[in-house]
């Protein structure tokens, strides 16, 4: 009944005139054990609640109407205010909704107004090819996977062409390791023959495009590149990006048509020295490989030559006679 709306004494009232219709106030108030006013008052609610009406013979009687008349109808007025409570709920809902994604863009709008995030490889091209429309003066790119894929190589032709055509300086820095792939270097020697400069170094920390020093392109993931990218504009990220380059470009050296690995110095490669620091940082063949741009097997034979360089019988002993060389920088662990 609560459900309804009835509560206790009404209920109670209205059971009592059921077993006795004709029951007047003060014989209901005797039966109940309760005043004749507060009966009174219960018949009024009872009436507005259309389970009791007025006595048609008796002047300021009432006489109760079927459950199945009574009740049924104030389900059914209960059903339709169930309804439009349902559907307030629902506008709610939606109002809710829409309350949420308002506060969510305003708070991303404060907190990361200059980040924008790209899903898939479709939407990071798209963007690319955008921002190269867009740029003006400046292209300094990172590649940190080595030989250049053909596919790779296919989206990024006519974009650097248009930018190189129009003037815009293009520097570009890749991996030592490109230089032992023919199609690698005769693409990069294309982009210098169209006025880009090219350098390489043994090891490239994270790809990046960065247009005209305002906008920056960079993964999500730096091993899986292609699955999502952050465009960041006018930031404290961006000048760190921009300061990382500059640094990047003053260590890497210009490529040449010596498709050999410069030494750093007299007796150490460039690749084999940075080989030689990220072992002496822990980490496995597989990460080498990786940052080097070469197979685990490459990077492997790369580390037995240097162990029969100095007479070495174990990895360590590799990196005491480094360190001892001074090929290993006093900064690892």
């Amino acid at each position: 009944m609560d459900v309804l709306g009835l509560e206790e004494r009404q209920l109670k009232v209205y059971q009592e005139m059921l077993r006795k219709p004709s029951a007047g106030v003060d014989e209901l108030a005797g039966e109940l054990g309760w005043s004749p006013e507060e009966v009174r008052k219960f018949l009024a609610e009872l009436a507005e609640q259309q389970l009791v009406r007025p006595s048609w013979e008796s002047s300021g009687a009432y006489q109760p109407i079927s459950p199945q008349l009574g009740l049924a109808a104030l389900i059914a007025r209960k059903e339709v205010d169930l309804m439009r409570l349902q559907s307030d709920l629902a506008a709610s809902k939606v109002l809710a909704a829409r309350l949420e994604e308002d506060f969510v863009q305003s708070v991303r709008a404060k907190e990361n107004g200059d980040v924008e995030r790209l899903i898939g490889i479709e939407a990071i091209r798209a963007r690319i090819e955008q921002l190269s429309y867009d740029c003006r003066s400046e292209v300094l790119s990172c590649a940190p996977d080595g030989a250049q894929t053909a596919q790779n190589r296919s989206a990024g032709r006519p974009l650097n062409q248009m930018l190189l055509e129009r003037g815009v300086n293009f520097k570009t820095i890749y991996l030592d390791s490109l230089r032992n792939d023919r199609e690698s270097v005769e693409y990069a020697q294309w982009l210098t023959d169209l006025g880009a400069e090219v350098r390489t170094r043994a090891t490239v920390p994270s790809r990046m495009l960065i247009f005209d020093r305002e906008v920056a392109v960079a993964p999500l993931n730096a091993d899986a590149s292609g699955s999502g990218a952050l465009v960041v504009k006018g930031s404290a990220v961006l000048v760190a990006m921009c300061q990382l380059f500059d640094l990047l470009w003053q260590e890497s050296r210009p490529l040449t048509v010596d498709h050999r690995v410069p030494k750093a110095d007299d007796d150490l490669a460039a690749q084999e020295r940075a080989l030689l620091d990220l072992l002496a940082d822990g980490h496995t063949d597989e990460t080498v490989a990786r940052r080097l741009g070469v197979s685990v097997r490459t990077a492997r034979r790369i580390t037995a030559d240097l162990m029969g360089r100095v007479s070495a019988r174990s990895r360590f002993e590799l990196a005491v006679h480094a360190t001892r060389r001074g090929w290993i920088s006093g900064s690892h662990g």
